[in-house]
């Protein structure tokens, strides 16, 4: 294994060592809506470093599968974070969060389609395995 195949491997490990601590240390605290967003924030980060981590280590069921759940996680980061910020500053706006969420819901659900990124194909460069990303044609 490459020094580049490890680099790739150990920094989604690291992200998401951290990223279970914090929810279990979240999950402890008395839960409220600002709480709750936070805990959902370290979900999509989660499902986001372990798709990663998990799509490099080729494990079970294919790199595929992982790579739709990280690449899902990176897509909700934005309406997630914006969640969090919202009950964090304790602001009105309902409508607007909801309709936030609505389009990102279809954004995710389109890049499941591949409309964005096509999945990975994973090539073999002598002894290096490496992944390849196309853009979509749409």
């Amino acid at each position: 294994m490459s020094l580049n195949e490890r680099v790739f491997i150990i920094v989604p490990l690291i992200a998401s060592i951290f990223n279970i601590f914090l929810l279990l240390t979240v999950a402890s605290v008395k839960k409220n809506r600002m709480v709750r967003s936070f805990m959902e924030l370290l979900l999509v980060y989660t499902a986001w470093s372990l798709g990663s981590l998990f799509m490099r280590m080729n494990l079970f069921p294919s790199p595929s599968f992982w790579y739709m759940v990280s690449i899902t996680g990176i897509f909700l980061v934005p309406f997630f974070l914006y969640n969090f910020i919202f009950y964090y500053t304790n602001t009105r706006g309902y409508f607007l969060r909801s309709v936030l969420l609505v389009s990102w819901i279809i954004i995710a659900v389109m890049n499941l389609s591949n409309v964005f990124i096509t999945n990975p194909q994973v090539v073999l460069d002598g002894s290096e395995r490496r992944f390849e990303y196309g853009v979509s044609p749409l």
